[in-house]
Order: structure tokens, then sequence, then C-alpha cells
């Protein structure tokens, strides 16, 4: 249990750090992030929802371009902080990982959210 506070610790630390390096220049650092990230997700577990992402920051003009941009730079870091807590480490990365483990415990679907 130790191991598994002390990963999500780090984890946590990681995206602080992600967002601080994120804030000081998004239009150069958020490339290079999703360049982290790609290298990260080795399985491809992440492959379309990270296609969709680089479709969308690498498009000056698209709306989501325009969304991304203007959260990152405008949102309050403790509440983006949250939100990447949140949703990119508990749901995704920590959730998809039991639930893919469940789904073979258990031989059934196991919904996104609880």
């Amino acid at each position: 249990m130790a191991e598994n506070g002390l990963k999500e610790a780090l984890e946590k630390f990681g995206i602080k750090k992600a967002i601080s390096y994120l804030r000081k220049d998004p239009e150069k650092n958020l490339p290079k992030l999703m360049d982290m990230i790609d290298k990260a997700d080795k399985d491809n577990i992440f492959a379309a929802a990270r296609y969709s992402f680089h479709q969308a920051i690498d498009d000056p003009g698209s709306n989501w371009n325009k969304l991304i941009f203007h959260v990152v730079k405008e949102i309050d870091p403790h509440i983006l902080e949250t939100f990447f807590t949140n949703f990119f480490m508990n749901s995704t990365f920590i959730g998809g990982q039991k639930q893919m483990e469940y789904r073979k415990k258990y031989g059934c679907n196991v919904p996104w959210a609880i």
C-alpha cells in the first residue's frame, strides 16, 4: 500500500511540474509534453486520445486549440492541477489500469466512472 502512495505522490508531483512548465510557454511546451506522453504510452493504450489531442494543438485555427490554450493560460494553476490530477491521473491513468485489471478479473465490462 505504501508503494501505491509513493507512486501517486510522485505522479502528482510530476503533474505540478508539468503544469508549471506548460504555463511558462504553452505554445512551445505543450507539444513537448505531448511528445513525452507519447513515449510513455508504450502500449498505445491512449493512442486515439493522443492523436485527437495532437490534431487539436497542431491546428491554431481549431476551436479546440483555442480552448486548450485558453484553459492553460487563464485558469488558476491550483484548479488546473486539481483537474489534471483528478481527470488524467486518477480517472485515466490509475483508473484505466484498474478498469482493465477488473475486466480480466471479473470477465465483464467495467464502466469508465463508477
